[in-house]
């Protein structure tokens, strides 16, 4: 039996109740791209170009901070539980879950094709292959952070991820072998967040105040931007450019040659500030709901309301379907 919330999640949308109105609804899932938000146990899927809320699904323990699309149109999804959640957010279901962790997870990635990676609170990184049979889709485990809480991880080339962790540390690996390539020690206290902003650059964000940039294949450090606050967490952008969310509730735009180019003051000193660039607008969680900022000015386009008013977001995402 697997613990937790892993075999009770709970449809909450009356409108996918009925069979007939799902098979309909199926047809009209091309070319679309969807908004995820969690507050709390409760994972709500709106549509992005309407701002509607498609449905929403109730795990009743957890709380989601990370997602991650895969190519088939599941998507990974990592929280307060020990395991990765695989769900299908076109049918509101959770598919299955992945063990292996022993503590909370920080942060999921998609790999390549069925392969994803996690890490955690156990200070480990996870590869899963998520089309192997049940109990054997961990098919790698990479321990090097010291037991310190691992943050992120994410796909650097073809071959290797980069992850960093409370222990001060940016690392890669080659996920294939599990080989250590590189490791350095550049920040002076934790490694929220890491980003790729062209094929050979990792950016890091930090509790002290930097951001770093990084040369995917030595793991030379090319340039260090001093920031006003402790960074949450670095999304990347359009064209290069990155997003960057601070302890002090703003996000700053950075082009593609680490320039600053516009602060957005969200009022959210909460620990789960992110925010998403699409189609010329800024995307970011506030204690209201989901904000819309224009992108490069202070006005705001729409605003999503939080649907329970005694919640928080924890996490936003966006996941496309280019096919049927």
């Amino acid at each position: 039996m697997q613990p937790g919330f892993h075999d009770v999640a709970i449809l909450r949308s009356s409108l996918f109740n009925s069979n007939i109105l799902c098979s309909l609804l199926r047809k009209n899932w091309q070319n679309k791209q969807y908004l995820l938000s969690v507050e709390g146990p409760v994972i709500h899927m709106w549509d992005l170009a309407t701002s509607r809320k498609v449905h929403s699904l109730e795990l009743r323990k957890g709380r989601i901070v990370s997602f991650a699309q895969l190519p088939n149109g599941l998507v990974a999804c990592g929280g307060n539980e020990t395991a990765v959640g695989i769900l299908d957010m076109k049918r509101c279901t959770v598919v299955k879950w992945l063990q292996g962790h022993k503590k909370s997870i920080t942060h999921v990635c998609h790999i390549e094709n069925d392969i994803i990676a996690s890490c955690g609170f156990d200070g480990r990184v996870l590869i899963y292959d998520t089309n192997a049979p049940p109990s054997k889709e961990c098919i790698r485990v990479i321990d090097f952070h010291s037991q310190e809480t691992v943050n992120a991880v994410i796909r650097v080339t073809s071959d290797n991820i980069a992850s960093c962790s409370n222990d001060c540390v940016v690392a890669c690996f080659n996920f294939r072998t599990g080989e250590h390539v590189w490791s350095r020690k550049e920040h002076t206290s934790y490694v929220s967040s890491l980003c790729m902003v062209n094929v050979t650059t990792l950016v890091s964000g930090s509790h002290d105040k930097t951001l770093i940039m990084w040369n995917v294949s030595t793991g030379d450090a090319s340039r260090t931007i001093r920031c006003e606050a402790r960074i949450r967490s670095v999304i990347p952008g359009l064209n290069g450019s990155f997003v960057c969310c601070s302890s002090n509730g703003l996000i700053y735009t950075y082009s593609s040659d680490f320039c600053q180019e516009f602060v957005y003051d969200t009022k959210n000193l909460g620990w789960y500030l992110t925010a998403i660039e699409h189609q010329g607008e800024i995307i970011t969680s506030t204690d209201e709901g989901i904000v819309f900022y224009i992108a490069g000015t202070k006005a705001t386009s729409r605003m999503i309301p939080l649907v329970d008013k005694k919640s928080k977001i924890c996490t936003i995402a966006k996941i496309s379907y280019s096919c049927k």
